[in-house]
């Protein structure tokens, strides 16, 4: 076991745990623009920093070159930045990593408070979003 530098600390785990958590999000990236993302979608049983940093990769240049907004209007400005940088923090990371040569162990932990149940849910099951109907 790795102790994480400081400074590669995720600073915004719960806006990066509730993209990982939203499937339909993911499906835009893995089914409508094809990208390589399942490594992302499977994050938890995944350990190849590689696999990750390269999922990652395609989504932030997507945000950044072609669709800066996704995010900021599906979930608002500050979440959407949020996410983004998120992404930004676990690539980080995932580079880390690829340069040690070591595995990475990711569990993105959501919490959220559920009036439904009337009590607090903690998600760290992803789900997966196969097609609309």
């Amino acid at each position: 076991q790795v102790r994480i530098p400081n400074d590669l600390s995720i600073k915004n785990g719960g806006a990066l745990a509730k993209f990982l958590h939203r499937p339909a999000i993911l499906k835009i990236f893995r089914s409508n623009l094809k990208f390589p993302i399942e490594p992302l979608e499977r994050i938890n049983s995944e350990n190849d920093p590689n696999a990750i940093a390269v999922s990652l990769k395609y989504i932030l240049n997507y945000l950044e070159d072609e669709n800066p907004y996704l995010l900021t209007y599906r979930f608002g400005p500050k979440t959407g930045e949020e996410m983004k940088l998120g992404l930004k923090e676990l690539l980080a990371l995932s580079n880390w990593g690829i340069q040690r040569n070591i595995s990475l162990k990711f569990t993105p932990i959501r919490r959220f408070y559920s009036l439904e149940n009337g009590k607090e849910i903690v998600q760290t099951k992803q789900g997966y979003f196969a097609h609309w109907m």
